[in-house]
């Protein structure tokens, strides 16, 4: 029997492994910064992004399917499953091979194509997995699949500094890469208790293609506006410039990523529970809008004062050009907070729509940041082109909602917005006044926010906290 304190403990588990290996990748990638000579780091990191962008098979989220398919027990779907996974991966490998020699080519580094041809492996290995451990998660089994996932990290990661004296140049992060997928795929089967085979269902088939195909175009469009920067960057600048850039997204994504996976893993929940009460839910939804732009506010000021010395802390003094750019895309992340606020009050309303048209709006960022790139050639201003496309992204996930409900959004849109550019401006300055800039702009928005946002902090404290210490409405329907 499923009990609500059985799916907060498995909830609790999942988020508690996405953060570890979100921190074993991130320390990882600051051993390898340290030890890698700077443009190969920044060749390696393009390598990635292409990979990102181009294996498409894991878009078709066939193990999440398992999960969500009345029929997911069966064994025929399992095994239908398996054989579509397969063809999907084989496709995507064949795919970057194929393509290797022009991406190559228009990356500026036409001897690397072998690279392509070699990362066309982690979508074919991967093409291999076994669902067993994805079918468990629907008796919330959750401990094989997180084993799976972080023994793998754990062992990289251990290992990144010792064979970096063995292999010092861009292939140890592509071989480290095709390690943690091949030992993932290895530890699927290992832990699986069924058989892997293959079958093919024409029923099935057609189910998951059309639950799928929605999910590869929304996962291609976030995939190619969240790696297209450095994709960009690599056409219009060297790269030791695509390497600057990697290190400054990967450290301002951080509060993205944990805002994303644990902030609103509880604020879902929230809002769906008070969407039979639109009044309620409206309350909510604006509440927690109005707090991540206040938090929002923090984290620029923190990234304008100190941003810079915290990168060259972590990555060394070889990386300080990455400094200039870290205020702009703090900018660019705020927006994508206020943007993720949206797009799950939206979900909790039943409309998943707002994830695909907030994508294809940020794509927008991408002939912004290359334009920039043409003209100018400067970091700074392709990297501009982040906050163009975040901007486009957050006000198309506003026109989702219904008229009404669109109140307070552009305001709280200017505020986070106009914060940011004023820290960007702050950011500019050198030494004691940078500092003492943030500190007084920090202290000023932060009056400004209490006056715009009155009711926000003693609703978060009376509101929120009995909408989420009442018991899981409907607990029934979890048995």
């Amino acid at each position: 029997m499923l009990t609500a304190a059985k799916v907060l403990r498995g909830a609790g588990l999942l988020t508690a492994s996405r953060i570890l290996c979100h921190g074993l990748a991130f320390l990882r990638s600051v051993i390898l910064a340290r030890t890698l000579a700077k443009a190969d780091f920044g060749l390696a990191s393009l390598f990635l992004a292409f990979l990102a962008v181009l294996d498409f098979a894991n878009r078709l989220s066939l193990n999440q399917q398992v999960v969500q398919s009345g029929e997911g027990e069966s064994p025929r779907f399992r095994d239908t499953c398996h054989a579509l996974q397969c063809l999907t991966g084989v496709a995507s490998a064949a795919v970057l091979a194929l393509l290797a020699g022009p991406l190559a080519v228009w990356s500026q580094v036409p001897e690397g194509a072998w690279a392509f041809r070699l990362l066309a492996l982690a979508p074919l290995l991967t093409a291999f997995s076994h669902a067993d451990l994805y079918i468990r998660q629907r008796h919330l089994e959750f401990q094989p699949a997180v084993a799976s996932e972080v023994i793998p990290q754990l062992a990289l990661t251990a290992a990144a500094w010792p064979l970096a004296s063995l292999v010092p140049d861009f292939r140890l992060m592509l071989y480290l890469e095709l390690v943690r997928v091949g030992s993932t795929v290895g530890m699927s089967h290992l832990l699986a208790r069924t058989p892997y085979r293959w079958a093919w269902d024409r029923r099935h088939l057609a189910g998951m293609l059309r639950f799928g195909w929605p999910l590869v175009i929304g996962g291609a469009l976030m995939a190619v506006s969240t790696q297209g920067d450095r994709v960009v960057v690599s056409r219009y600048g060297s790269l030791e410039t695509v390497a600057d850039y990697s290190l400054a997204c990967s450290l301002v994504l951080i509060p993205s990523f944990l805002f994303g996976h644990v902030a609103l893993g509880t604020l879902l929940p929230v809002l769906s529970r008070s969407r039979q009460d639109p009044p309620r839910y409206l309350r909510q939804y604006r509440t927690c809008l109005e707090l991540t732009a206040m938090g929002s506010i923090v984290f620029l000021a923190v990234a304008a004062a100190a941003g810079g010395e915290v990168l060259t802390l972590l990555y060394g003094g070889r990386y300080s050009g990455a400094a200039g750019i870290l205020a702009i895309l703090a900018v660019a992340i705020a927006l994508r907070c206020l943007r993720q606020v949206m797009a799950t009050a939206l979900m909790a309303a039943a409309d998943t729509s707002s994830t695909l048209w907030g994508n294809l709006a940020r794509m927008l960022g991408l002939p912004a940041a290359a334009a920039a790139g043409a003209f100018s050639g400067g970091l700074e201003w392709m990297a501009g082109g982040a906050i163009v496309g975040e901007l486009a992204a957050v006000l198309a996930t506003l026109l989702c909602f219904e008229k009404g409900q669109r109140a307070g959004g552009v305001q709280t849109i200017l505020f986070v917005l106009t914060g940011g550019l004023a820290f960007l401006a702050c950011s500019m300055a050198s030494g004691p006044a940078r500092y003492l800039l943030a500190a007084l702009l920090l202290a000023g928005l932060s009056s400004l926010g209490a006056r715009l946002y009155p009711a926000s902090l003693a609703f978060a404290q009376r509101g929120f906290r009995d909408a989420v210490a009442r018991p899981v409405e409907g607990e029934a329907c979890l048995r």
